[in-house]
């Protein structure tokens, strides 16, 4: 999917793209909408990639240090999806903190409890119950989840992880 910027900045790295030279200061934020509007406006964080980083992967990341790494169980950090495959600590691209993202969701799951938690999958999440992992600030919006045929829609609205305790009925 394509995005424009609409926070009145001229030029610059595209949203889905990535690149070996940094375009923005790291942790920049920036609003877009796509293109199709089928996504509507989200906000988007400037970051240096991780290894092994694919479209819709979840991260986390350091505002300050404009870092990140594919999410994984027992993390403490906030959170964001790829908008490109920025897979290497030498590239630099656009991760989704705000709005309607396309994410991986890991197996055949249908969130129907609505609560997402880290996995010990790199850069997925999955609606089974783990003691600490607990993701806060994002749902689920698509019914079911089908490996390896598309991304999951999730509502996000900087979503974050405290590796803490979390209760649902």
């Amino acid at each position: 999917m394509a995005f424009f910027r609409t926070d009145g900045f001229i030029g610059g790295q595209a949203i889905a793209d990535t690149d070996t030279t940094q375009n923005h200061p790291l942790g920049t934020i920036c609003r877009a909408r796509d293109t199709a509007g089928t996504y509507g406006e989200g906000e988007f964080i400037y970051l240096k990639g991780v290894a092994s980083t694919a479209v819709g992967d979840w991260v986390g990341y350091s505002p300050a240090l404009g870092t990140s790494v594919r999410a994984v169980a027992n993390g403490n950090y906030p959170l964001a999806v790829a908008m490109s495959a920025c897979n290497t600590t030498t590239k630099y691209g656009w991760y989704q903190i705000s709005g309607v993202a396309q994410a991986n969701g890991l197996t055949s799951i249908t969130h129907s409890s609505g609560f997402l938690w880290l996995t010990s999958t790199a850069g997925s999440v999955d609606d089974a119950s783990v003691i600490g992992d607990a993701i806060i600030n994002a749902r689920k919006t698509t019914t079911v989840h089908v490996v390896g045929t598309f991304l999951d829609t999730y509502n996000i609205s900087r979503p974050f992880t405290t590796n803490r305790v979390f209760l649902s009925n």
